[in-house]
């Protein structure tokens, strides 16, 4: 008797902290709101999306209505809501990008994973305190984790699937069963289609270890309950990643096709302008050379701190839009890249080499982007520290 008041009395502290538990921030989800199975909800949730019906609360986000554009082999944030978690949270996030009609079904969000993270990447001060920006979190965090949108996706309108597993409580025992979020997003444009993409474990930003996760389960589908006993948080690598994703599947899996939009011209460069070969191009992304995960800084002059990566780093730069290739030279290097991810110099297989850079040492380079119709030279700049 005096152990179930023991542990009623820590589940009521546990839910009272916590206040709701967590969904997608942005890309906007198609509805906000926790999505997963026991622990006293008025109707059970299974994922791997919510249903597009009245529960929850809409967003409006829909196949004909996506939360964003992106570009195949562009740099992009994925956020989710911290909601009172606490920097210790543990367990993974799984992000899947799978065709319109195969929205509901678990097999195709397997097949589909484009990468996996841990559940405590990127822990940020949200831009606004709103709720649907930042939930309910006390102090104004959230999560986030940098990708990389796979070059094997078509153009057309996709399911962005997030799914967080193996979160423990405070004595590092599991507790939290799997939560689902769902969204539309539409891929359009940018590098070349590739046969094939890779999909890859990124531990992400800021994580306790570099090559692997804190987390009481390493797939979807062991916890399919709230609250799960019996499972040890531990360093885990995630389960079911699979080998890669073929352009192919996805072809004849009936996604909805991307609509034209206006082309937009280059930004920053010299003599930018809009038209039919139009591209974009952003700042600078750090890429850790271990981890292999990188991290969009918005900006071409930027400062790091090189004693963080243990292997090194080295520099991409977020290049969206129809493009060629891209040369970058200047101290002392000299390299073309002709597909995204556009690495200074470059990668074998995706392995990364470590840029060659001392402390106080600042290093100037420029990246000529060659369009279909015209070309364009940015100045880039990094000091390590």
């Amino acid at each position: 008797m005096i152990r179930n008041y023991i542990f009623l009395a820590s589940l009521f502290i546990l839910t009272a902290f916590v206040e709701g538990h967590s969904h997608l921030g942005q890309p906007l989800p198609t509805r906000r709101l926790d999505c997963r199975a026991g622990n006293g909800r008025p109707r059970d949730c299974y994922g791997p999306c919510p249903a597009l019906d009245t529960y929850g609360d809409p967003t409006g986000i829909s196949p004909s209505r996506p939360a964003a554009t992106w570009r195949r082999g562009e740099q992009k944030t994925v956020s989710w809501h911290r909601n009172n978690h606490g920097k210790g949270e543990s367990g993974f996030v799984r992000l899947t990008l799978v065709p319109v009609d195969k929205m509901m079904d678990s097999r195709a969000h397997k097949k589909f994973t484009f990468q996996i993270s841990c559940w405590s990447s990127g822990l940020h001060k949200c831009k606004s305190r709103n709720k649907h920006v930042c939930g309910n979190d006390k102090e104004g965090m959230a999560y986030r984790a940098p990708i990389t949108v796979p070059t094997a996706y078509p153009d057309g309108i996709y399911v962005l699937g997030w799914a967080w597993y193996g979160g423990g409580d405070f004595k590092h025992d599991s507790f939290f069963g799997d939560y689902y979020s769902c969204s539309f997003v539409r891929i359009e444009g940018g590098a070349r289609l590739s046969s094939s993409s890779k999909p890859v474990f990124a531990p992400g930003l800021n994580t306790k270890h570099r090559d692997g996760c804190l987390s009481s389960t390493d797939r979807v589908g062991v916890c399919k309950r709230e609250p799960c006993r019996g499972h040890k948080v531990q360093k885990r690598r995630p389960r079911d990643l699979p080998p890669f994703i073929s352009s192919g599947d996805l072809k004849s899996s009936g996604s909805s096709p991307a609509r034209p939009s206006p082309s937009r011209g280059a930004r920053g460069g010299r003599g930018a302008r809009g038209g039919r070969g139009a591209f974009k191009v952003g700042g600078l992304v750090v890429y850790n050379v271990k981890t292999r995960s990188g991290q969009d800084t918005g900006d071409r002059s930027i400062r790091v701190r090189a004693r963080r990566y243990s292997r090194g780093f080295t520099l991409g730069l977020n290049v969206s839009g129809p493009v060629e290739k891209v040369v970058f030279k200047g101290s002392g290097l000299t390299h073309t890249e002709h597909k995204a991810p556009f690495i200074v110099n470059g990668s074998s297989n995706g392995r990364l080499s470590a840029l060659r850079c001392r402390r106080n040492q600042e290093l100037r380079l420029t990246a000529t982007v060659y369009g279909s119709d015209r070309e364009e030279t940015y100045k880039l700049s990094v000091k390590c520290v």
